[in-house]
């Protein structure tokens, strides 16, 4: 049976719009590069404009609450990038196999981490509905499926109200305490910290775990990788020597401009530079919400209540579920 024309039409629309999501990340790195790679001042300010063009499109789509896959194509290409310039630049620069093998042992550590991100944020929804544009009325709530009914149980010692249970206006369902509904997910997400672009998809009680230890492996990955690239395209100075390994630190990069191989090694690594400082904001939020037992949804809702109900150790005890 041929589908109608509104949907085929629809279909196509979606289709171009998916495959203009992959071209535009691509795009914008390939001119971000092409423009630093010229000299010093270009790559200046093409870092200094990148993370504003970033900001600007998260924030708009946050507030249209509109889903889209255009950060995750931006990190998949990313990561993507470093790869390449790491195993097909940098060893023509005599890198030591020990560097190599530790660099790729925490590319495959970050992406498994960031992959059970994205595949246990499924366990997170509790249901998939529509918003209501409706006033709810707890007349109509509806309970939600028997598989839930213990997740519920469990977590109705952590409401705010005692022996109450919440609700949900959009889904009209009971839910478990520190659930909270996405309106990008179209779902309640149970333990919701916040929806993340760049993996399209929520981060709640299931890959939260997952979420932390793929940003921290991302972070030290992004760091050894620009390490690598300044110490074997400057002048490196040894710092101290671990294991029969010298460690190294940039010293002088007047000369990178020269030579198009070296310029490009130069703006990846100030590029991993750039993401890794993002992720370290990322990480010392995190860090500091877990420890007070609260999560980012919950810190912008109820900022003007104290959440910390016990000490820090209990706090994180109760995060890795011990």
């Amino acid at each position: 049976m041929k589908k109608p024309k509104n949907m085929r039409i629809l279909s196509d629309i979606r289709l171009k719009g998916s495959k203009i999501e992959l071209i535009v990340p691509l795009i914008l790195l390939l001119v971000l590069n092409l423009i630093a790679i010229i000299n010093l001042e270009c790559c200046i300010i093409s870092f200094l404009v990148f993370p504003v063009i970033i900001a600007a499109c998260y924030i708009w789509f946050a507030k249209k609450h509109s889903r889209t896959n255009i950060f995750l194509a931006l990190s998949v290409i990313s990561c993507i990038y470093i790869v390449f310039i790491f195993e097909f630049t940098l060893p023509l620069l005599e890198l030591l196999p020990q560097e190599n093998f530790i660099f790729v042992t925490f590319i495959f550590l970050t992406v498994y981490f960031f992959y059970k991100t994205y595949n246990q944020s499924a366990l997170n929804k509790l249901g998939t509905s529509e918003p209501s544009k409706e006033t709810f009325d707890s007349s109509t709530v509806t309970l939600i499926s028997p598989e839930d009914e213990d997740l519920i149980e469990s977590d109705d010692q952590d409401s705010d109200l005692p022996n109450v249970r919440n609700s949900c206006s959009s889904c009209k369902k009971y839910i478990p305490a520190r659930t909270f509904h996405c309106n990008i997910c179209k779902s309640c997400i149970i333990g919701r910290d916040h929806h993340n672009y760049f993996f399209n998809c929520c981060i709640g009680r299931f890959n939260h775990k997952y979420f932390l230890l793929g940003c921290l492996s991302c972070i030290f990955t992004l760091l050894l990788f620009a390490n690598l690239a300044l110490t074997s395209i400057c002048h490196p100075f040894a710092i101290f020597q671990l294991f029969g390994i010298m460690f190294l630190l940039p010293d002088d990069c007047s000369e990178v401009f020269n030579d198009i191989e070296i310029s490009l090694c130069f703006v990846a690594a100030i590029y991993a530079l750039e993401m890794a400082l993002v992720l370290l904001f990322v990480i010392i939020q995190q860090l500091v919400l877990i420890s007070k037992g609260t999560t980012s949804t919950e810190y912008c809702f109820k900022k003007e209540k104290s959440l910390n109900r016990y000490s820090c150790f209990r706090n994180w005890k109760n995060f890795c579920y011990i």
